[in-house]
């Protein structure tokens, strides 16, 4: 089993991030239920937030094919075989825009937001190196960006 937690969805001081999950047999087959949610409808957002990504489910092949399946049904899954699911994304509260500029810098060093995601959803610009530690935010670069949206 596999867990991987999806970047640029939502990170976890923002909004509820996403999660990959997968599962291969590596026995004989077993019959799967799967089941689903969010997957046709985004869930929906609170106070101007954005609406959530949609789950998704996959059978995956041993030579890494994937065909996408159906959030509820039942699925044969054999030997080599496996499945993956991603969780829907949960819907935002509030504006992305009036994130509080810490938290979204928070997401970006612990690898839940990357530095594009920041200022293109959130509007935050940050300056210096995550590597070295000296990644920060701009808060007269985010300002302006900010201001000039309201305009």
């Amino acid at each position: 089993m596999s867990y991987v937690t999806t970047i640029d969805t939502g990170g976890t001081s923002t909004d509820a991030v996403i999660q990959d999950t997968e599962g291969r047999l590596t026995i004989g087959k077993v019959t799967v239920v799967t089941n689903s949610d969010g997957q046709v409808f985004a869930p929906k957002s609170a106070l101007g937030g954005q609406a959530g990504a949609l789950g998704a489910s996959w059978l995956v092949e041993e030579d890494s094919h994937e065909k996408r399946i159906a959030g509820f049904g039942v699925h044969e899954i054999r030997k080599g075989q496996a499945l993956r699911g991603t969780a829907n994304g949960g819907g935002g509260f509030g504006s992305p825009t009036k994130r509080d500029t810490a938290l979204v810098l928070q997401d970006v060093l612990e690898g839940c937001e990357t530095v594009e995601c920041a200022l293109g959803v959130y509007w935050v610009a940050l300056t210096g190196d995550a590597q070295a530690g000296t990644l920060a935010v701009d808060h007269i670069r985010t300002a302006k960006l900010r201001s000039a949206s309201s305009n």
